[in-house]
C-alpha cells in the first residue's frame, strides 16, 4: 500500500517543488509517511499470524538497531548542516528526510511493540527516537 513507508503527499503538489517548498505534512520531500504502516514500511500486527509476532517484532528491534548505527556513522552532525542549507528540493536532502522519517517511525513503532520487554529498552528507543526526530528537524 505504499512505497517503503510514503506515499506521494497529497497536501501539496508533489509535481512541482516550487509549490511544495514549504509543506509541513511531507518536509517539502513530495513523499508523506503512510497512514497505514505509520511510516514503518511493515505490516500490521493484523497481518502476522500470533505465535510470530514476537519473533517477528524482535527481527525489526535488531535489523533497526543496525539502521540506527548506520545511521549514526552516516549523518554526522557536518552532514546534517551540510544537506539542511541545501535547496528544498535537493535530491539527496529529500532523500535523508524520508530516511530520517522512516527510522523514528521505525523507532517509535518498536517502543510500544511486544518486542519490548522492559523499561530501560523503551527509555532508550524512546531517547534514539527522540535524538533522530531533531535530526529530521535540522534537515527540514
Amino acid at each position: 500500500m505504499c512505497n517503503k513507508g510514503s506515499n506521494p503527499c497529497e497536501a501539496c503538489d508533489a509535481g512541482d517543488s516550487e509549490s511544495r517548498g514549504h509543506c509541513v505534512h511531507c518536509n517539502s520531500t513530495g513523499e508523506a509517511p503512510c497512514d497505514f504502516c505509520a511510516g514503518t514500511g511493515w505490516v500490521g500486527n493484523d497481518v502476522i499470524p500470533h505465535e510470530l509476532q514476537i519473533p517477528v517484532w524482535r527481527h525489526r528491534l535488531k535489523t533497526t538497531h543496525k539502521l540506527l548505527e548506520k545511521y549514526a556513522k552516516t549523518y554526522t552532525k557536518a552532514t546534517l548542516d551540510d544537506l539542511a542549507g541545501r535547496p528544498s528540493n535537493d535530491k539527496q536532502r529529500q532523500a535523508a528526510i524520508l530516511e530520517t522519517g522512516r527510522l523514528a517511525a521505525k523507532l517509535h513503532a518498536l517502543g510500544k511493540s511486544c518486542a519490548i520487554t522492559d523499561h530501560t529498552q523503551a527509555e532508550h528507543l524512546t531517547s534514539a527516537e527522540a535524538k533522530v526526530r531533531a535530526c529530521l528537524k535540522i534537515l527540514s
